[in-house]
């Protein structure tokens, strides 16, 4: 099979995408496909953008393969490297040099933040439409995490909450938002009493901290809010903690490791090896599957109508039943997997080796495979544009296989 990079001909680096299936028979090819470069200055005003574009577009000569996508460059972020990336039903999120940029799914920017932290050190950001958080690492480990809460509709700064300078908090280890908190955990590096993770609940209204939990050793990977539950997934078990108090109801020593697990209609799905579903908030086993390597640590599992979806460090997809656990496809990468998205029906690989791939979530047949840049390994989509590092690609389905 011919796999000459999709976009070589007009010098794209690196990309990865979603899918849009659409109904097509016949022979595969692939497109021809246009580089659309946008230089765009953009003005923010009530909360909405203003934006002036120039539009240069190079065609690369289409190339016969079994591909059945094509990707075209739409816009890019304003930093060329992000260190997080996050969405939300209609908008884009990312994380550079101590700011965030909020943009819409057609490039627009909605605001801009750049001078939120002296740091160039990396971050996380989540948002629901009313706040958008912010949790920036600083330079020095004599310094803690900033937490920043703003608007999300303006990107105007509705408070802000720092970690302690004590050199045990400043790395970010999840950050969730519920109805009426921001949940943010905390940690440091090392081993055993060097780690001290803090778990801390800050009223997403007045900024007031509601409470906080420290740990004695151990690195939270995840934090899973489930009605007034709130799951915090250490190296070696997961704590049930009381939301609105903080107060452990119960531990549950299961060894999950640093994958960061998802919540999705009552189960939790995770585990570095067995992979388990867990009803919640009984935290009860509903089934468990022993993959052929760990389950990577750099991505959480997709959940999708009746299939779960991970990757390994050793580079397997795996397709599981939903219902109990029976495998349904699985395919193997060119690296440890380190991102899975998913668009309408397929999901899209990115492993460690600068490949990006499309399965059919269906039957896993593989729709696309290419080798980019290795450095960007941020994935984001939403509908067909997929955002990868700071460029984002509308995708679509060209022909079956």
């Amino acid at each position: 099979m011919n796999r000459r990079s999709l976009l070589a001909g007009v010098g794209l680096c690196s990309l990865a995408g979603c899918l849009r299936l659409d109904q097509a028979s016949g022979t595969s090819t692939r497109a021809t496909t246009a580089r659309t470069e946008r230089e765009s200055s953009t003005e923010t005003v009530d909360g909405d953008a203003e934006t002036t574009e120039t539009d240069s577009t190079e065609d690369a000569e289409p190339t016969e393969s079994s591909d059945a996508i094509s990707l075209e460059l739409t816009w890019r972020f304003s930093n060329q490297y992000v260190s997080h990336l996050a969405e939300t039903d209609d908008a884009f999120y990312t994380v550079r040099s101590g700011g965030v940029e909020k943009r819409a799914v057609d490039g627009r920017r909605r605001w801009q933040k750049t001078e939120l932290s002296e740091s160039r050190h990396g971050g996380s950001v989540v948002a629901d439409g009313d706040i958008a958080v912010v949790a920036l690492e600083p330079s020095t480990e004599s310094e803690g995490v900033r937490v920043i809460v703003l608007d999300d509709a303006t990107g105007d700064v509705r408070f802000e909450h720092a970690a302690p300078s004590d050199g045990d908090h400043y790395s970010v280890g999840s950050v969730v938002l519920t109805d009426e908190v921001v949940v943010v955990a905390t940690q440091g590096s090392g081993s055993g009493d060097d780690q001290r993770p803090r778990v801390t609940a800050i009223d997403r209204e007045t900024g007031d901290v509601n409470w906080h939990v420290d740990f004695d050793d151990g690195f939270v990977s995840g934090l899973l809010p489930y009605e007034n539950h709130l799951f915090v997934t250490v190296t070696d078990h997961v704590l049930d903690v009381d939301l609105a108090t903080g107060t452990t109801n119960q531990r549950h020593d299961v060894f999950w490791g640093f994958s960061e697990p998802t919540v999705a209609d009552g189960t939790v799905y995770g585990g570095k090896g067995p992979f388990e579903a867990r009803t919640l908030p009984e935290f009860v086993e509903e089934w468990s599957h022993e993959p052929l390597a760990d389950v990577s640590s750099q991505t959480s599992p997709l959940v999708a109508e009746g299939t779960v979806v991970f990757g390994t460090d050793a580079g397997h997809v795996v397709s599981l039943n939903r219902t109990d656990g029976e495998a349904r496809w699985q395919d193997r990468v060119n690296g440890k997997v380190v991102g899975v998205e998913r668009v309408r029906d397929a999901v899209w690989v990115l492993d460690e080796a600068g490949y990006a791939y499309a399965f059919d979530l269906d039957d896993g047949t593989r729709l696309y495979e290419e080798r980019f840049d290795d450095e960007r390994r941020r994935i984001a989509a939403i509908d067909d544009v997929v955002v990868l590092g700071n460029e984002a690609y509308r995708v679509e389905r060209t022909a079956e296989n």
